[in-house]
């Protein structure tokens, strides 16, 4: 799914992604996701759980009661805010927060 940046983001090699840069992000059910940048020549992995923090459009990790909740209801939320089974991956192909906190 193709994401705009809402902040810098230090990468760990000292390079950073500036705000408002179109990133093209590819997920897994790991909990973690291939950022690929415009000018850097690999992709960056990211751990899901903080992409709020700096991507447009995720949202930030539910409480444990709320996922506990989800899990009795058979009705989840990506990462995205999509409304999915709770071992389940949207149609951006954003998986399930239980999937994410590793609850499946």
């Amino acid at each position: 799914m193709k994401a705009i940046t809402k902040a810098i983001r230090n990468i760990r090699d000292g390079r950073s992604i500036p705000a408002n840069v179109e990133i093209e992000i590819t997920m897994d059910d790991t909990g973690s996701a291939s950022v690929k940048v415009d000018g850097f020549d690999k992709p960056i992995r990211i751990n899901l759980i903080n992409a709020y923090k700096w991507i447009k459009g995720f949202k930030s990790p539910p409480s444990i009661k709320k996922m506990e909740q989800w899990m009795e209801d058979g009705i989840a939320e990506t990462v995205t805010g999509e409304r999915v089974e709770p071992d389940g991956i949207g149609p951006d192909g954003s998986p399930s927060w239980l999937i994410v906190m590793g609850m499946i």
